[in-house]
């Protein structure tokens, strides 16, 4: 029996990028029964340094304007 393949972690560095990308990509992103948050999670998961700094701020600023971009609407209606 062949055991779960694992999905590496990811630091930031250029060098790992494609492999990265390539086994993330198949063993998640493209996988239909996983739900998108389920995918977020994984992704978090295994990113590291600058890598999860990035989606951290990346995150943030995204809900941020979602949320003024809604009240504001809001607001003006």
């Amino acid at each position: 029996i062949l055991k779960p393949l694992e999905i590496p972690t990811f630091t930031g560095r250029f060098d790992d990028w494609v492999t990265f990308q390539n086994i993330f990509c198949t063993l998640v992103h493209t996988n239909k029964s996983i739900s998108d948050i389920q995918k977020y999670c994984h992704l978090r998961n295994v990113l590291e340094s600058e890598a999860s700094s990035l989606i951290k701020n990346f995150l943030y600023f995204l809900i941020y304007n979602i949320i003024c971009t809604y009240y504001v609407k809001f607001l003006k209606e």
